[in-house]
């Protein structure tokens, strides 16, 4: 089963989406872009004033 035959029938059988967001690969995509950043954030501020070697 292609993953376009598994989407189509997760929409027919009414499958509930997220923010309007009906395949979960972009969804999990939305979320670990989200989670980069905000790790990337508290990176920088834990290394904001750290000397150089």
């Amino acid at each position: 089963m292609s993953h376009a035959t598994t989407h189509q029938s997760l929409i027919e059988k009414g499958a509930r989406t997220m923010l309007g967001i009906e395949d979960p690969y972009i969804l999990l995509a939305y979320i670990l872009s989200f989670l980069s950043a905000i790790g990337c954030v508290i990176y920088g501020i834990f290394n904001w004033n750290k000397e150089e070697d």
